[in-house]
């Protein structure tokens, strides 16, 4: 009786981890991975931001070039894998939408 006890045990602990390894790891990765993601596009848009106030208007070429130091910076230091197209790609994207706001503003100002 105790060894048929034993072998329904282990037979229930190796489901357990069965199922542990195919569902739980996954959901564990993927939320891993949305999460290093959020904390791309908050370091992308930080970089365009802090890459026009430093070297201002005119200087596109530099201030990518500044944004991309401080994103593959810290994309290398926290060990995220992303290419350095995705990186230019989520660049464009942020230099979009920091030029949509500052035009709204500018916007918003002419029609008081």
């Amino acid at each position: 009786m105790g060894q048929n006890v034993t072998i329904y045990f282990g037979a229930i602990v190796t489901l357990l981890v069965g199922v542990v390894v195919v569902f739980l790891i996954p959901l564990i990765k993927s939320k891993t991975t949305s999460q290093q993601y959020t904390n791309i596009v908050r370091v992308v848009d930080i970089a365009v931001y802090a890459a026009e106030q430093l070297l201002g208007p005119g200087t596109g070429k530099k201030k990518l070039e500044k944004a991309t130091r401080i994103i593959v910076d810290f994309v290398t230091k926290k060990g995220y894998k992303i290419d350095e197209d995705e990186i230019r790609n989520m660049i464009e994207a942020a230099v979009k939408k920091m030029n949509d706001e500052l035009h709204k503003e500018k916007e918003e100002v002419t029609d008081d």
